[in-house]
């Protein structure tokens, strides 16, 4: 059975008491709507860019980082909508990335997909119970491609899509 990611959105938050209250209900009317950035995090750069490449390729805004620090860095200014990053990186991992992530309350909110060549059950289990999206590499190209627009859009980027395609 391969775990490949969500069918509706989800509600990030830790395994222990910590509540995200970064993104507050106001009846204040809303500005502009930002263009949705996707932020993809590998520290192979090949990878990276090949992700970069499909995700343009599909009309997303994307940047990228080499690591977490980086994404950080970039987090600060580009406030990415998704976030996809991999796993095994040097320094800090991806899923000391990801309670890293959790624990700020700017960025608890962001979902977060998964790519890892990690396919053992222990590490899908992981990734869902951080809130986050699971895709082995592997990964099939359009499930990706769906579960971020997914993100990103909610349903009426799937049907966008579905609509260009007609």
């Amino acid at each position: 059975m391969r775990v490949h990611g969500s069918t509706g959105p989800r509600v990030r938050g830790s395994t222990g008491p910590q509540v995200c209250y970064s993104h507050s209900v106001s009846n204040a009317p809303a500005a502009s709507v930002p263009t949705p950035i996707v932020l993809v995090v590998d520290d192979h750069e090949d990878s990276r860019e090949a992700m970069v490449m499909l995700l343009e390729e599909d009309g997303l805004k994307v940047v990228s980082a080499d690591g977490p620090r980086q994404a950080f860095e970039k987090i600060a200014v580009e406030r990415p909508t998704v976030i996809i990053t991999d796993i095994a990186m040097p320094g800090v991992d991806g899923w000391t990335f990801m309670e890293q992530l959790k624990a700020d309350d700017h960025t608890c909110l962001i979902p977060v997909i998964v790519l890892t060549a990690f396919a053992e059950d222990k590490a899908k289990v992981q990734a869902l119970a951080a809130g986050a999206t699971f895709f082995p590499k592997p990964f099939d190209a359009s499930e990706l491609l769906a579960e971020t627009r997914y993100l990103v859009y909610g349903q009426r980027g799937l049907d966008r899509r579905r609509d260009e395609r007609r």
